[in-house]
């Protein structure tokens, strides 16, 4: 299985670049979700031949949520569907990392796993198989800030699929966590403006916060039909 490593971005190329770094042996390839409206080419030196890195630059700035929605898809574009690699761009890794999740999905794999966690999901496996048989996707409706994980894995929950841990990874990663809000005013304000709103809505969907929740709808009101068999 060919390790590919997704990384999205909107601030801060040089924390990328040392995400980048500390994974750069333990990938074959990344695919970096550049939402700075920047040429990370250039910065990245990606016309190299010999460099494992190549960009996805959409038109206009993703939502973390459309990141990863875009990730799974270009995933099953290139027939790759037992598991993506996935990294935030504030996270420093050891060596070892990627191996210790690998080894944890060879452990798993033909179970109905969803998620396998280093340090929770800033350096994560994900099964598209959960995404395509559930035909659930990251909802920037809903959630484009923050929540949007909780959303997800709680329908990964109700619809049977395993969320894991491996502790030897999550040891080998160090994620600086919150750059872009406490580095750019802009993202602090709006995020200061819409956290209490979508902790708000989250509540309201699932009868409570993180955790908490009481409503155990699989298909969350309606929202997310089951598939038929």
């Amino acid at each position: 299985m060919k390790r590919t490593c997704y990384i999205p971005i909107r601030e801060d190329e040089d924390l990328l670049k040392q995400a980048i770094v500390g994974l750069y042996d333990q990938v074959d390839s990344f695919r970096v979700i550049n939402s700075t409206q920047k040429p990370l080419e250039i910065y990245f030196k990606a016309d190299d031949p010999n460099s494992k890195i190549s960009f996805i630059n959409p038109s206009t700035p993703l939502c973390f949520e459309q990141a990863l929605n875009t990730a799974i898809k270009d995933s099953i574009s290139e027939g790759n569907t037992e598991f993506i690699i996935w990294g935030h761009n504030d996270i420093i890794v050891q060596p070892g990392a990627v191996d210790a999740l690998v080894e944890k999905y060879e452990e798993v794999k033909g179970t109905k796993w969803g998620v396998i966690y280093g340090m929770y999901d800033t350096l994560c496996l994900f099964n598209p198989r959960f995404f395509i048989d559930e035909n659930i996707w990251g909802d920037p409706a809903l959630f484009p800030n923050y929540f949007g994980d909780n959303h997800r894995y709680r329908l990964m929950d109700l619809r049977g699929y395993a969320r894991i841990n491996c502790d030897k990874a999550a040891g080998l990663v160090h994620h600086i966590g919150s750059q872009t809000i406490t580095r750019h005013p802009y993202h602090g304000i709006i995020n200061g403006m819409t956290f209490d709103f979508e902790g708000q809505l989250y509540r309201r969907i699932w009868g409570g916060g993180p955790g908490q929740e009481t409503c155990a709808d699989p298909t969350c009101h309606g929202l997310y039909p089951m598939r038929s068999s």
